[in-house]
């Protein structure tokens, strides 16, 4: 589109697009998501009294251009905006998380998978409770027929009123021939959304949501979180070179991390586990001698630190 004639367009595209005479076709090629058969937490060093966490899953499933409507519509209800399930009960409701939203997102091709992305911003001290509820909200879906409604009409109304037009057309063309559809996908969403019910959304969660496991990847200060719940989501993982930049002289040790289970480092190397131990000095001070002591409630004798 645009003022210029074709041949303007071809003479501007010679003169500064430089290419061989001999073209060869060159292959598209997609990256491939990498699959969760279990679940794992990542951590990441990050100095501040908030964290951030975002949970992934893919179990492999392939695009069905089929289930387009019932995808659209259990985004919309649960964690596309403000009136979604997340945004009421994870920042209105509770008061556990600074933002937050979720989201089944479908595959750019056609033999790409349904991937599952829930994120989160919390306080450090907040962690446990705001992890327990968006698990619990994920799984055993809050149902309310008034967020249904706002969700289904926000839905078909956008529907009804956007545009595709300039390279948007170019663009929606090249997306869908990517998997492998030669219409667009909107029109049969709309046909169908507008008879859909709050039924057809539980069905949905249930089919594509429930159960998942998840890597947990978790962007924080890792000194002040509680690494006792965190391996009760999985093995922990992490870069224990990251925990010496903050303060070389008050760190967790790998062994306390670890926390009693396996946990790898970046570079692959399991570190065996002893019981974790909280970080935080347990020396008292000594009135009579104006020293310091080992505390014996620290249960590990001259070596409490």
């Amino acid at each position: 589109y645009g003022p210029q004639k074709e041949t303007e367009i071809k003479s501007a595209l010679a003169e500064h697009h430089k290419v061989a005479a001999d073209l060869q076709p060159l292959e598209k090629k997609f990256s491939a998501l990498l699959p969760t058969d279990a679940n794992k937490v990542v951590l990441a060093q990050y100095d501040a009294k908030q964290l951030y966490y975002l949970q992934f899953s893919n179990r492999g499933e392939k695009f069905d251009v089929a289930a387009d409507p019932e995808i659209t519509l259990y985004n919309e209800y649960f964690g596309g905006g403000m009136n979604t399930i997340v945004f009421q009960e994870m920042r209105e409701a509770r008061g556990l998380a600074y933002s937050a939203w979720a989201t089944l997102a479908t595959p750019s091709n056609a033999n790409g998978d349904y991937s599952y992305y829930a994120f989160i911003a919390t306080q450090n001290d907040k962690m446990q409770k705001a992890v327990e509820a968006f698990d619990d909200i994920i799984n055993n879906m809050p149902e309310s027929e008034k967020a249904f409604g706002i969700a289904k009409e926000a839905l078909v109304s956008r529907l009804r009123t956007e545009r595709t037009v300039k390279d948007g057309v170019l663009w929606s063309y090249l997306r869908a021939r990517d998997l492998g559809l030669d219409a667009p996908r909107d029109k049969q969403i709309f046909e169908k959304v507008q008879s859909m019910t709050l039924d057809d959304v539980k069905a949905a969660q249930q089919k594509w949501v429930k159960g998942r496991k998840y890597v947990y990847g978790i962007l924080g200060d890792i000194q002040d979180l509680d690494l006792n719940y965190l391996k009760t989501l999985g093995p922990i993982q992490t870069d224990f070179r990251l925990l010496t930049r903050r303060n070389p002289q008050k760190r967790r040790t790998p062994q306390e991390i670890s926390c009693g289970v396996p946990v790898f480092s970046m570079s692959g190397t399991a570190n065996g586990g002893r019981p974790c131990r909280p970080w935080r000095s347990r020396r008292r001070f000594s009135r009579s001698s104006g020293q310091s002591s080992p505390s014996s409630r620290s249960g590990r004798g001259s070596d409490a630190s």
